[in-house]
């Protein structure tokens, strides 16, 4: 009911119908309808990274709603409405199939996305939701996933130019498609929220780690040591021959566990530099970081 205020009357049809203030009317609230329509949403933002020479480079960021799926759209210094509009273009013929699944853009009001960029969705029948002016919880995914460009990215690397920064997005987003967890897919990366991946008992198997950007953030993958034409993990134990500095080759009792398919064998050193040797060439061929020696 409408509150009755000093020198005001309340409409009587409001009355009569009994229909309450706009707030409190039914229907979904904005997070319900991002909840409940994720699957056909996609938001778009620009982020900017500065140079070490002082100079701004804005990325294009797309990033799916439904599976997290983010995609480089375009990079410039002079972002204008020729580059928006041919990334729209260029983003649904990289979406395929899954266009035909989208049934809302997310974007701000930025004087970028023109008529000509919004004409591109609504030829494939998307609608266009344009965000409130200084809202950006109303884009709050698209806002997040910026931010953690800035945090784990931008903000720990030095950026040379644009093909740097290309070069860099492009292998992070890589990572964070393929690899990184997500609390809102329950822990999964979003290419694997179409197929789970099995359960394993990882004290049962190795974990081998590799690095993204030179080991700014890593990945951790089960290594299938018993896949066809892989080495198996075997236990070699060798009989370490040093030369002795008069010439004269004397077996010096030890052992080694390396990753290699072929039987026990003997191994000629000489010194520590080809002990190194050794430990390259073996890791190398077996897939394997582990190497001990006894």
């Amino acid at each position: 009911m409408p509150r009755r205020t000093a020198g005001h009357q309340a409409d009587p049809n409001f009355e009569r119908d009994r229909i309450g203030p706009a707030p409190h009317r039914t229907g979904p609230t904005w997070k319900q309808f991002l909840t409940a329509q994720a699957r056909g949403i996609l938001a778009v933002d620009f982020i900017h990274v500065d140079t070490v020479l002082l100079r701004r480079i804005y990325a294009l960021i797309v990033i799916e709603h439904g599976t997290r799926r983010v995609h480089l759209a375009g990079i410039t210094a002079n972002p204008d409405a020729a580059l928006t509009t041919q990334a729209a273009r260029n983003l649904l013929m990289d979406l395929g199939q899954r266009a035909a699944s989208v049934r809302f853009l997310i974007r701000d009001r930025a004087g970028q996305f023109t008529d000509a960029f919004d004409a591109v969705f609504t030829a494939e029948w998307i609608r266009i939701l344009a965000s409130p002016p200084q809202a950006p919880r109303a884009n709050a995914i698209c806002e997040r996933i910026i931010g953690t460009l800035h945090r784990e990215l931008s903000g720990r690397l030095l950026i040379v130019n644009e093909h740097h920064l290309r070069q860099v997005l492009t292998e992070y987003l890589r990572h964070y498609n393929s690899a990184r967890p997500h609390r809102a897919l329950g822990q999964l990366a979003p290419a694997q929220t179409d197929a789970r991946p099995p359960q394993i008992n990882l004290a049962e198997h190795r974990i081998r780690r590799k690095q993204v950007l030179g080991g700014l953030t890593h990945e951790y993958q089960v290594a299938d040591l018993t896949a066809p034409g892989r080495y198996q993990k075997t236990q070699v134990t060798t009989a370490i021959v040093y030369s002795s500095p008069t010439g004269v080759l004397g077996p010096q009792p030890g052992g080694c566990f390396i990753d290699h398919p072929e039987d026990d064998r003997q191994v000629v050193l000489d010194g520590a530099t080809d002990l190194q040797n050794l430990v390259h060439r073996f890791t190398h061929r077996s897939g394997s970081e582990s190497f001990t020696t006894g």
